[in-house]
Parts: structure tokens; sequence; C-alpha cells
């Protein structure tokens, strides 16, 4: 999802072809996927299951015009 932010941030619907071509599954599976990230369900099962998370793991990355705020390096 990271290759498209406004389909990873929740700011775009998830077509099929999308889900397929970004994820490799279901648009139903990708919008589970999403949700579970941004609920924090996901870290909370990696946690059970203790296996680690991807370095640069956030459970909210920061709103689009956060980025664009951001200072560049940052």
């Amino acid at each position: 999802m990271a290759g498209k932010p406004a389909f990873a941030y929740g700011q775009a619907g998830i077509s099929e072809d999308e889900a397929q071509g970004i994820c490799g599954v279901s648009s139903r599976q990708a919008r589970n996927y999403r949700t579970a990230a941004m609920s924090g369900q996901l870290r909370q099962k990696a946690a059970e299951l203790d296996v680690d998370l991807p370095d640069g793991y956030v459970d909210q990355p920061p709103a689009e015009t956060d980025r664009m705020l951001a200072p560049a390096g940052s």
C-alpha cells in the first residue's frame, strides 16, 4: 500500500484492480487490512503472535497535508 498513499490513508476507495495490483488480494481483503492497520489491531495481533512489524511501520500515517507541510528531510 505504500506505493499509493491515498490508498493506504483511506482517502480513496479500493477497486478490485487496485487491490490486486497493489496488494495481490481482493478489494474486501485490502479494506480489512487497511482497517486493521489504522485501528491498531494489526499491531495488537503482531504482539499477540510475538512477531515484529516492519521497520517504519505506523498505525496512523501522517495526513497528506502534514506530509506536504513538513520540512524536507524530516
